[in-house]
């Protein structure tokens, strides 16, 4: 990943440096109409012998979580 696009300031934060911080921090959590939807929680729960319906459920589950997590890294790389 980048790093993000933060000024050096020798220790002392400057107006550039907070307005670095905030134009990085809005981009992140998508405070510019451009958030990022997480999927909901879920409870999943299992059979003591798993069918394949729950494995299918599951793995759909982590599919979308890694699709909200590849959107943000690519985020991080803009």
């Amino acid at each position: 990943m980048k790093k993000p696009n933060i000024p050096e300031t020798g220790g002392r934060p400057t107006s550039e440096f907070v307005r670095a911080v905030k134009d990085n921090i809005e981009v992140i959590t998508g405070r510019r109409r451009n958030r990022l939807d997480l999927p909901d929680i879920q409870t999943i729960t299992f059979s003591a012998a798993p069918t394949q319906a729950e494995c299918q459920a599951l793995n759909a589950y982590v599919n979308e979580w890694a699709k909200s997590m590849v959107a943000l890294m690519d985020r991080l790389d803009e």
